[in-house]
């Protein structure tokens, strides 16, 4: 297991929710960006964005992780900004084919019980921030 994937699971069981831990441990660590910032940044996508049980939150951390180090500037060129989003829509996917659904509701009416102790949804943090590993 990567540190980043252990630094995800340690904010994870430690209150930070599942968009937060899976952003803070792959994110770019950008100089202007302090790790309380793009914490509150990232706090709105868990529990399914916003809590509505939409996106699952680990997926989006890991989607803004990838956004930040793939995307280009906003004028950047149309071939980098294309390969950006088929690199973020693809973990998306990935993930569907994993655990069925992108969806929070789904995912946590099925995320199975464990026996160490972690909260049920760390499979999917750890999911995420393993895939987004592969791809930085």
């Amino acid at each position: 297991m990567s540190k980043k994937t252990e630094k995800a699971i340690e904010l994870f069981n430690n209150g930070y929710n599942c968009a937060q831990a899976a952003y803070l441990a792959t994110r770019n660590e950008m100089p202007d960006v302090s790790e309380e910032a793009a914490a509150r940044m990232s706090a709105a996508f868990g529990g399914g964005v916003g809590g509505l049980g939409h996106t699952c939150g680990a997926v989006c951390g890991a989607v803004m992780a990838l956004g930040e180090v793939l995307y280009p500037a906003p004028n950047g060129p149309e071939e980098e900004k294309s390969a950006a989003r088929a690199a973020m829509r693809n973990l998306g996917l990935a993930f569907e084919k994993e655990f069925g659904s992108c969806m929070c509701a789904d995912l946590k009416d099925t995320a199975p019980a464990r026996e160490d102790g972690l909260k049920p949804c760390t499979a999917y943090v750890e999911w995420c921030v393993e895939q987004a590993e592969k791809l930085l």
